[in-house]
């Protein structure tokens, strides 16, 4: 039973300190928007399946890692198909400190809903890596676009959440720890 016991406050030694000092770069948290304009393949959101081109796309918030980009920074967009989705890499991207941010949307999760009405829209949702050249690490995000027929524009928001990576690990090393004591 004491050999046991070792083995495992060794095991969970080991672990922590792995955890410890090789301990990932950050995630990446908070919100970022955008706007801008937009161009469809049949011109109709009643009827479109794709987002042919987009213009004018600014920052309009951010918040978490986001929260000092200015209101106006210039983004990039990248064309795609809704119906039926495409993955997108890079969706959209932008430069900030130094660091370009982008998201790469995933085919598998996009949906979109065709609203009607007096002012027509499409409403388009899905999940995506939000990724940066330098700092963090590749993080999930959701998304969602909101393109509106009367005046030709879009909105845009990304959120994402960090999940602490080395104290999962840590936790794991303690529920070791404790089997070990049984």
């Amino acid at each position: 039973m004491k050999k046991l016991f070792k083995v495992c406050s060794l095991v969970v030694m080991f672990i922590g300190l792995t955890a410890f000092s090789a301990m990932a770069l950050p995630m990446m948290d908070g919100g970022v928007s955008f706007d801008g304009n937009y161009a469809l393949d049949t011109g109709n959101i009643s009827t479109a399946n794709s987002f042919t081109s987009f213009s004018s796309v600014r920052i309009t918030t951010g918040d978490g890692i986001w929260l000092g980009v200015l209101p106006g920074t210039a983004a990039t967009f990248t064309p795609f198909a809704f119906n039926p989705s495409s993955n997108v890499n890079p969706l959209w991207s932008f430069t900030f400190s130094g660091v370009t941010y982008s998201l790469n949307a995933l085919s598998g999760t996009m949906t979109f809903l065709r609203e009607s009405g007096p002012i027509p829209a499409l409403d388009i949702t899905g999940t995506g890596w939000i990724v940066a050249s330098a700092g963090y690490d590749p993080t999930m995000g959701d998304y969602k676009i909101t393109a509106n027929q009367a005046r030709t524009t879009f909105s845009f928001s990304s959120s994402s959440a960090t999940v602490p990576e080395p104290g999962t690990l840590l936790l794991l090393g303690l529920g070791l720890l404790g089997v070990a004591r049984i």
